[in-house]
């Protein structure tokens, strides 16, 4: 069996950091969303929060990553091949709104982390978690159809929207 190298054990800190963040706040909201709180969630020293990141900024960022890529499996999960537009539209709806509802408290988190970041002034941390949004909708309407890439992006703005607006 290969070492666990340097990268490897930081890769994996940061992970158990994140995920601590993300219990933290589907427990407490981002109001209880601390380096001590978060050391307490994840069994280690709350030093070791920082030395994984810079700032709390850096942590956000990270959760915002995560939950990006949570709602990616989810559509990765979902095959629109072969389908109409119209037909993959509703099975992407409803793979989504399953999520929301199996996991409701990550929908929340969604929505405190992207609060966060437009009120502290980080209005690109909550513009990158939209964009990966977008082009995780984009890449699924282009399996399906052969539009151009800004008629995609405006489709899956369109449908964004409405998720969103639904949930």
């Amino acid at each position: 069996m290969g070492k666990t190298t340097t990268k490897d054990k930081a890769k994996a800190r940061r992970a158990l950091i994140t995920e601590a963040a993300l219990t933290v706040i589907i427990r407490d909201g981002m109001s209880g969303l601390s380096s001590r709180a978060v050391a307490r969630e994840a069994g280690i020293n709350s030093a070791m929060v920082h030395y994984a990141f810079d700032n709390m900024q850096a942590l956000v960022r990270a959760l915002l990553t995560r939950v990006v890529q949570g709602a990616a499996a989810v559509l990765d999960e979902v095959s629109v091949e072969g389908q109409s537009l119209s037909e993959a539209i509703e099975t992407l709806a409803h793979a989504f709104w399953q999520h929301v509802v199996d996991e409701p408290e990550l929908a929340r988190v969604q929505y405190e982390l992207t609060l966060h970041a437009l009120s502290s002034g980080l209005p690109e941390l909550a513009q990158a978690q939209y964009e990966g949004y977008l082009q995780i909708t984009a890449d699924k309407f282009g399996q399906t159809c052969s539009l151009s890439e800004d008629s995609l992006q405006t489709l899956a703005g369109a449908c964004v929207g409405m998720v969103d607006g639904i949930t």
